[in-house]
C-alpha cells in the first residue's frame, strides 16, 4: 500500500443481513468479500451490516400481534424504520474516522444525515426506478394517502443536499431521478450491477416441454401472478406446453399457490420456497426461459443471473428491467398476462437457441462482477 496520506477510508452502512437473498444484500456481500482488492487500491473498506435479528422487545412493541403489523402498512413501515434507526445510531456511536460513507438504503442515509455531527462525503446508491419511494408505495398503496408518510418523504428529500453522489444501478433510474429531482441531476452516475461468472455445464437444448423459471420475492410487485394467469390463458386454449418453477418466498406465496389450484394448473407450476445460491443455480441450469413480470424495480440481479447461464429473458418495460434484454435475447412487454400469453404462444425452439447465445454474450460484455468492482473503485477515487 502507498503512503498513508493517500489511503481512503470508506464505510458501507447497510441495515440488512448480507446473507439475505435480495439483490442489495448479495451485492454488499460480494463487496465485503473483496476487501483485499480495495486494499490493493489504497482503500480501507469497512462494511457495517446487521448480523442478526434484533429482539423486538427492544422497541416495546412485542405486544402487537405480528400479523397485525404485517397487514398494516403504517405499523409495518414503522417497525422497519425503528430497526433501521437503532442500527444507524449504533454505527454513528462507533465514532468512525472514515472519509466516505456509502449507503444502499434510503432510511439509513436519512437517519445518519439527521443525527450524525460529522460532515463526511456521502454516496447514496439507489436500487430503484429513480423514485426513492415507489417500491414502498407499490408494496403498500395506502402509504400514498398517509399524511405521516408524506411528511417523512418531504423531510427526507430535504436531506438530499447532504449527498455528495447519487449512484443508480440502471440508466432508467438516473433519468427518472433527474426528472423528479432535477437540482441533484449533476451529482448522479450509473454503475450497473455485476455478478461473478459461473461455469455453465449445460448444453442449451429445449425440448417439447419448455421449462420457465421466475426467481424473486413471491409478491404482486414481482408479478408471479401475471405468469400464472398467462399459463391459465394457454391452458384454456389447449396450448399449455410449459412448466413454471417459482423460486423464492414472500408475502403472496400461499395466495399464488391457491391461485394455481383454482385455475387448475397446479400440476404445471412448482413452488420451491427459499433456496441457497447453489440450489438456485441448479434450477436455472435446468430451465429454458427466465420470466420476471415486475411492476417496480431497479435493475434485478435475477435477470443478470439468468443471462449468465444463457437463458432467454421475458420481462417488463419497467425501470431497468429492459436494459439487459433486447429482441436479440428476449422480450420486453407490459406487466400483462394476455401480452405474456401472446409471447409464449409464439415461442419456438430455434428462436430460443439463438436468444440463449445472445444472453450469454451480453453477460460477458457488460455484467461481470470484475467490471462492476472496477467502476466501484473509480467512483470512490473520483469523488
Amino acid at each position: 500500500m502507498e503512503n498513508k496520506k493517500n489511503v481512503i477510508k470508506v464505510d458501507i452502512v447497510y441495515p440488512g443481513n448480507i446473507e439475505s437473498s435480495i439483490g442489495p444484500s448479495k451485492i454488499i456481500k460480494r463487496i465485503n468479500n473483496s476487501k483485499d482488492f480495495f486494499t490493493s487500491n489504497n482503500i480501507i473498506l469497512n462494511v457495517f451490516f446487521k448480523k442478526k435479528k434484533i429482539n423486538k422487545s427492544t422497541f416495546k412493541i412485542s405486544a402487537i400481534n405480528k400479523d397485525n403489523i404485517n397487514n398494516n402498512a403504517f405499523l409495518y413501515t414503522l417497525k422497519n424504520e425503528l430497526v433501521i434507526l437503532l442500527f444507524t445510531l449504533k454505527y454513528i456511536l462507533k465514532n468512525n474516522s472514515s472519509d466516505i460513507v456509502i449507503f444502499d438504503h434510503l432510511s439509513s442515509f436519512y437517519f445518519y444525515s439527521l443525527f450524525s455531527l460529522k460532515r463526511k462525503k456521502i454516496i447514496l446508491f439507489q436500487h430503484n426506478d429513480g423514485d426513492p419511494f415507489s417500491m414502498s408505495e407499490v408494496k403498500f398503496p395506502s402509504l400514498k394517502n398517509s399524511a405521516i408518510f408524506s411528511l417523512y418523504k418531504k423531510q427526507l428529500i430535504k436531506k438530499f443536499k447532504d449527498v455528495t453522489l447519487f449512484v443508480f444501478i440502471a440508466k432508467y433510474g438516473k433519468k427518472n431521478f433527474s426528472r423528479l429531482y432535477s437540482k441533484y441531476s449533476n451529482n448522479s452516475i450509473v454503475i450497473s450491477n455485476g455478478i461473478p461468472d459461473k461455469e455453465n455445464h449445460k448444453l442449451y437444448n429445449p425440448g417439447d416441454l419448455i421449462n420457465l423459471i421466475c426467481v424473486g420475492t413471491v409478491s404482486h410487485r414481482k408479478g408471479q401472478n401475471i405468469i400464472i394467469n398467462s399459463l391459465h390463458n394457454l391452458a384454456s386454449e389447449s396450448l399449455l406446453k410449459y412448466h413454471l418453477t417459482i423460486v423464492g418466498d414472500g408475502p403472496q406465496l400461499q395466495e399464488f399457490k391457491l391461485l394455481t389450484r383454482e385455475l387448475n394448473i397446479d400440476k404445471n407450476v412448482t413452488f420451491t420456497g427459499n433456496l441457497n445460491e447453489n440450489e438456485v443455480n441448479e434450477f436455472l441450469l435446468a430451465s429454458d426461459v427466465f420470466i420476471l413480470m415486475s411492476n417496480s424495480e431497479g435493475l434485478p440481479l435475477s435477470i443478470l443471473e439468468a443471462i449468465r447461464f444463457g437463458l432467454p429473458i421475458i420481462t417488463t418495460d419497467i425501470a431497468g428491467c429492459p436494459e439487459p434484454v433486447s429482441n436479440l435475447n428476449g422480450f420486453v412487454i407490459s406487466p400483462d398476462s394476455k401480452e405474456l400469453s401472446s409471447v409464449l404462444r409464439s415461442l419456438n425452439v430455434n428462436q430460443l437457441r439463438v436468444m440463449s447465445k445472445k444472453s450469454r454474450q451480453l453477460f460477458e460484455e457488460e455484467y461481470k462482477f470484475e467490471s462492476f468492482l472496477q467502476k466501484y473503485i473509480e467512483m470512490i477515487k473520483n469523488i
